[in-house]
């Protein structure tokens, strides 16, 4: 017997759930990573947050057990496209 496995319920779609989920708690006003303007040479960028702030936010918020597996889960929500670095 063959199931049928509805689009909702893929594996990929499961994570992306989760990681969008993660996305708007750190975009919370209050308890998000905290978001400022950086002055560059010529211009300055909206809306922007160090790596610092967010692996902090990281281990603070999700129960990751280091900063290697905060790392990595910056790194994966960065290759999934949901955050840009800048220079």
């Amino acid at each position: 017997i063959q199931q049928q496995v509805s689009i909702d319920e893929t594996p990929n779609k499961l994570l992306y759930k989760k990681i969008e989920c993660l996305i708007e708690k750190m975009q919370e006003e209050t308890s998000g990573v905290p978001i400022k303007t950086v002055k560059s040479f010529m211009s300055k960028i909206p809306s922007v947050f160090t790596g610092t702030d967010l692996i902090q936010w990281v281990i603070r918020k999700i129960d990751v057990e280091d900063t290697c597996e905060a790392l990595h889960f910056a790194h994966l929500v960065s290759s999934h496209g949901y955050i840009f670095p800048i220079d």
